[in-house]
C-alpha cells in the first residue's frame, strides 16, 4: 500500500513549502510546475537546489528529475527550457501525481469557535474544502488562514499538520492540531476576512521612545498592531487614557498621510523613577 503520513510543525508564520527558486544574477532559473496531489517532502526535491545559477547542463538536470521520480508516486515528469523576453533561460520542472480526493478535513478549534472557524473559512471561494483535491498550494493556504483566525481571536499557539496522503486508494486526509498557549490582544484580520476600512495603518514607527516606556502597555492602549483600520478619533482616545497614567513625561502619536494609509510615529518620554528604599540583605 502506498500511503504517505506527514507530520509536520509549523510556527504560526510558517512560510509555505515552496521548491519555486528565485532569479540568480547569472545562470539558469530554475521553476517547479506541479499537477495533481504531490507530495510535500523538500528533501525529494534537494537537488534541485545546487543546479540554480549554475551554466545549463541539461544532463544535471535531467539526473535530478531522475532522482525525483525515483520516489513514489510521480506519474510522469519532464523538464524543459524557457527563455524570456530578456534572455534568461528558466529550465522547469513538470511534475505529475495522481489526483488525490481530501476526503477528510479537521481543525482543533478552541472551544466554541468551531462554527466562526468555518464561517471564517468559507469567505475565501478558493480555499481547500472536503471533496477537492489535494494539493500543497491549498494546504498552505488553509495554514496561513487558520492562523489570522486564530490571531483574529487572541489566540497564541503552535499549528501542526497531519496529512495522510493514500495513493493506493486515491484520497487524503488532512488534520491541523493546535497547541495552544497564552492568550493575547486580538488582531483584526484584513477584508475580506474582517472589516473593510477607509483608511489603513501604514508604516508604525517607535524609534523615539526612552527605555523605560512600558511599550508593551502602550501598544496594548493604541492597539496600532492589533487593528488595520485607522481611527483617529480611537488613537486620540487611547493617548489620553495613557497620559491619565501619570508615568509619561511627554506621549504622543504623530499622524502623516499616504494615500488610503496612515503613517504612525510613537514618541513616548516617561517620568523618573525615584527609588525610595534599597535594602541589600546578604
Amino acid at each position: 500500500m502506498k500511503v504517505l503520513i506527514l507530520a509536520v510543525i509549523v510556527a504560526m508564520f510558517a512560510g509555505e513549502f515552496d521548491v519555486c527558486l528565485g532569479r540568480p544574477p547569472d545562470g539558469v532559473e530554475v521553476d517547479v510546475q506541479t499537477v495533481g496531489s504531490i507530495p510535500p517532502i523538500p528533501r525529494w526535491y534537494s537537488c534541485i537546489h545546487p543546479l540554480e545559477g549554475n551554466h545549463l547542463d541539461q544532463q544535471a538536470f535531467e539526473k535530478c528529475l531522475e532522482s525525483i521520480l525515483a520516489n513514489a508516486p510521480f506519474l510522469s515528469g519532464s523538464t524543459e527550457v524557457e527563455t524570456t523576453s530578456k534572455g534568461t533561460r528558466i529550465v522547469v520542472f513538470n511534475l505529475k501525481a495522481p489526483n488525490l480526493i481530501l476526503d477528510c478535513l479537521t481543525f482543533d478549534a478552541p472551544a466554541g469557535m468551531h462554527d466562526s472557524l468555518r464561517d471564517f473559512l468559507s469567505r475565501d471561494p478558493n480555499v481547500l474544502k472536503q471533496g477537492d483535491v489535494y494539493d500543497n498550494e491549498g494546504d498552505s493556504h488553509i495554514l496561513e488562514l487558520y492562523s489570522i483566525f486564530l490571531q483574529s481571536k487572541g489566540v497564541q499557539g503552535i499549528v501542526t499538520r497531519d496529512l495522510n496522503l493514500a495513493y493506493d486508494h486515491g484520497n487524503a486526509e488532512l488534520h491541523y492540531r493546535l497547541f495552544q498557549g497564552p492568550s493575547t490582544i486580538p488582531r483584526e484580520p484584513l477584508p475580506p476576512y474582517g472589516k473593510g476600512c477607509d483608511v489603513m495603518v501604514g508604516n508604525v514607527m517607535e524609534t523615539n521612545i526612552d527605555d523605560s516606556t512600558p511599550l508593551p502597555l502602550v501598544e496594548n492602549y493604541l492597539r496600532i498592531r492589533e487593528n488595520a483600520c485607522f481611527s483617529e478619533d480611537d488613537l486620540k482616545k487611547a493617548e489620553e487614557e495613557l497620559r491619565s497614567t501619570g508615568i509619561f513625561a511627554s506621549l504622543s502619536v504623530n499622524i502623516t498621510s499616504d494615500g488610503g494609509w496612515r503613517n504612525l510615529a510613537l514618541i513616548a518620554k516617561t517620568n523618573p523613577t525615584i527609588i525610595r528604599h534599597l535594602q541589600y540583605k546578604f
